[in-house]
């Protein structure tokens, strides 16, 4: 979701126009009518390719600052080299609710950009592509950077007096067509407007991040769905009692003690896909270079129990919990006690409560609710 009054119809301003440069001349008028700040001082500034709209008054404001409110460039066939120097010594704030950021740039380095008016903090997953809207973002830098003479154009969104944009409209063109895409580049509660959900947080999220959520939301659903004792359980940055990370989760269900290996899909090629039986794909389980000892393996399992618990191998069962953000499922899977053959031991079951609920853990632990 977008504020109504930070949009552009793109694709309605291209058919409205002929050429590419009253394209982008009719994109900066409606940039300059969407844009938000007590008299703006709007100043065109020309660095090699790239052409930046920018406000000069923003420091005349109370914590303002002067900020890039449109960039574009007709990509070049060869580019300068970066200056690293520069680019380090440009000052950002390390972190934005807790996600780490980046000096990103307006225009890529690779489709020509420089520096000063094109560097911005950047969300690192977005800028790196470790997301899936990393992954959208990443794909439209590279296919602009990949073609010399096509139109590419970021306009930054601010939701505050900073040059911190809340997020980006970005927009390739080439000849007669068109691709755009909207990218969050904030994640703290002023520039979200909504509650901070799963249909918001999970695209964002890096592989460390919706793993962690797994792992939480397979404990919730043991809790409330098997009537399970949760003894230790994988940290998701939250602190936990006695035990360590060694094993995703050890629970007690039905009496017994259980090793839980965890596996969380979302970005993989397998989310939300199911075989044809309506099962959840089957999980690979990984052989630690450490001890050779694959995941759900008996000896792999008693090996992390034993500085807790007087147990041997036997009094141990090993099973697989596969949580799938595709297809918001959770599945459990049996494994032989050499962690082969994992089969699905229970149907899929819909997970997104258990997701939301664990999601609500995490973010009232790191004071974001």
């Amino acid at each position: 979701m977008r504020p109504d009054a930070c949009e552009i119809d793109y694709h309605a301003i291209l058919a409205a126009t002929g050429r590419s440069d009253e394209f982008i001349a009719a994109v900066g008028t409606a940039v300059i009518g969407a844009y938000l700040a007590e008299d703006p001082e709007f100043l065109e500034l020309t660095q090699e390719c790239a052409t930046y709209l920018f406000d000069a008054a923003g420091h005349l404001r109370p914590g303002g600052e002067d900020r890039t409110i449109l960039a574009w460039a007709v990509i070049p066939a060869t580019h300068q080299p970066r200056d690293t120097t520069y680019q380090r010594g440009y000052p950002i704030p390390e972190l934005c609710a807790g996600r780490a950021l980046d000096r990103g740039h307006f225009i890529p380095h690779s489709a020509g950009g420089l520096f000063g008016p094109n560097i911005f903090p950047q969300d690192r997953a977005l800028n790196r592509g470790w997301s899936r809207e990393g992954r959208d973002f990443r794909h439209l830098e590279d296919s602009a950077a990949a073609e010399p003479g096509v139109i590419y154009f970021v306009r930054p969104i601010y939701n505050d007096a900073s040059s911190f944009p809340a997020s980006l409209d970005v927009g390739v063109m080439h000849g007669g067509n068109l691709v755009t895409g909207f990218f969050r580049n904030r994640f703290d509660a002023a520039s979200l407007g909504v509650p901070a959900g799963l249909d918001l947080l999970l695209p964002a999220a890096t592989t460390s991040q919706f793993g962690a959520l797994g792992e939480e939301t397979a404990a919730v659903w043991l809790e409330e769905e098997l009537d399970a004792v949760i003894v230790s359980l994988g940290d998701a940055s939250m602190p936990r009692d006695d035990h360590r990370q060694d094993l995703d989760i050890v629970a007690i269900v039905d009496e017994e003690l259980t090793a839980f290996e965890v596996k969380t899909r979302y970005l993989s090629a397998l989310s939300g896909r199911m075989t044809r039986v309506g099962n959840l794909r089957a999980p690979r389980l990984r052989r630690p270079a450490a001890n050779g000892q694959r995941q759900g393996s008996q000896p792999y399992m008693a090996r992390r129990l034993r500085s807790y618990f007087d147990i041997d191998n036997a009094e141990v069962e090993a099973r697989v919990l596969v949580v799938d953000f595709g297809a918001m499922a959770i599945q459990q899977f049996s494994v032989d006690s050499g962690g082969r053959r994992p089969r699905p031991i229970s149907q899929p079951h819909p997970c997104r409560h258990h997701a939301e609920t664990a999601l609500r853990r995490i973010l009232e632990y790191r004071g974001f609710l």
